[in-house]
């Protein structure tokens, strides 16, 4: 059997298919009333497709700009989405010579799944091969959340402020999740959010940009079964602790890289710098192919080749994609962030 059948159900047989003027209310009034359960949703940041069932009735939703007047009837199909979406990622555009800044709230926010705001931070997805989220909680305390997982070929998680409690399959007890801490999630690994802190915020990137969220309502997380060193295809779960000496303040340059790279499968690599403000503090690298740059603290020069730069700012993120070398220096003392390589 391959790994993503042991990972990912079958796309089940749709009995009624229709479209909705709000996904949102539709969802809410079929899985309260209606007794109805979530199979999967898509997209994760702004669903417009979401597929619940009944027993053995299969309906499946999708947003309009209107309310129907009628439904639309299907009997002996497949939801085939998950077909649909593999064949368009073969249609992704080439990323080329990118160097953008997208700043504290350039974005609009938009109300995604389990009630959480999402806005993105690279312009048109880098062509549909990667998503990158700031996403905060619009209420603190209990979340909204099922257990559920991704198709993807990576997803990881930078924890920007506040705190929340989350369960993962095989891993062990409830993690709190806290400012500078960082997840790998590998594909098809269950997981849920508990609850959240006021003023929780995290950066979510994701491979591919648009993807399908399946539920698993059999599931009770956390579960009794371990196994840390568990491959959800090619890649392992890894959660990066925030250490307090990652918060000082130094008089050199200090790079600390967060150990993504072997368990992600060479998908993603990242590393925590802190720049002091001075010439010789300055971090040279060559994207391969993709850099995805978070600054936490501070302001700092970011130069691409000869012909781009730009001043980033606290909260504000940069993405450089091709052959030139990106250059990152402080302009106050000191500058923190993250950075991410990506091979997309």
């Amino acid at each position: 059997m391959s790994d993503r059948k042991k990972l990912f159900p079958a796309e089940p047989e749709i009995k009624m298919s229709t479209p909705c003027a709000d996904l949102e209310r539709d969802i809410a009034k079929l899985t309260g009333e209606k007794e109805f359960r979530i199979f999967s949703i898509f997209p994760a940041d702004n669903p417009r497709i979401a597929i619940l069932i009944r027993d053995d009735f299969v309906l499946r939703l999708e947003q309009a700009d209107s309310e129907p007047e009628s439904k639309v009837f299907f009997a002996g199909q497949t939801t085939e989405l998950g077909t649909r979406l593999k064949d368009k990622a073969e249609d992704h555009k080439p990323i080329g010579e990118r160097f953008e800044v997208i700043g504290l709230e350039e974005s609009g926010w938009q109300k995604g799944r389990a009630g959480m705001l999402y806005r993105d931070l690279v312009q048109d997805r880098a062509g549909g091969r990667l998503i990158a989220s700031h996403v905060k909680v619009s209420e603190a305390g209990e979340t909204p959340d099922y257990v559920h997982f991704h198709d993807i070929d990576f997803q990881i998680i930078y924890c920007i402020a506040g705190t929340c409690r989350l369960v993962y399959e095989d891993q062990g007890d409830v993690l709190e999740f806290r400012a500078g801490d960082c997840v790998l999630q590998p594909p098809g690994i269950r997981h849920r959010v508990l609850d959240c802190s006021e003023g929780f915020e995290v950066l979510e990137l994701a491979s591919p940009a648009e993807h399908i969220t399946y539920a698993d309502h059999e599931l009770q997380l956390p579960n009794s079964h371990i196994d840390v060193e568990r491959k959800y295809r090619d890649q392992k779960f890894h959660f990066h602790r925030a250490r307090a000496s990652e918060s000082e303040s130094p008089a050199e340059i200090q790079i600390s890289d967060l150990g993504f790279a072997t368990p992600s499968a060479e998908r993603v690599s990242a590393e925590r710098f802190t720049l002091p403000a001075t010439p010789e503090s300055t971090i040279r690298r060559l994207p391969d192919p993709a850099i995805f740059v978070y600054l936490t603290d501070g302001e700092v020069d970011a130069a691409y080749g000869d012909n781009s730069a730009a001043r980033i700012k606290t909260g504000s993120a940069l993405f450089c994609s091709g052959e030139q070398e990106l250059t990152l220096q402080a302009t106050e003392d000191p500058a923190s962030g993250i950075l991410f390589q990506l091979a997309l």
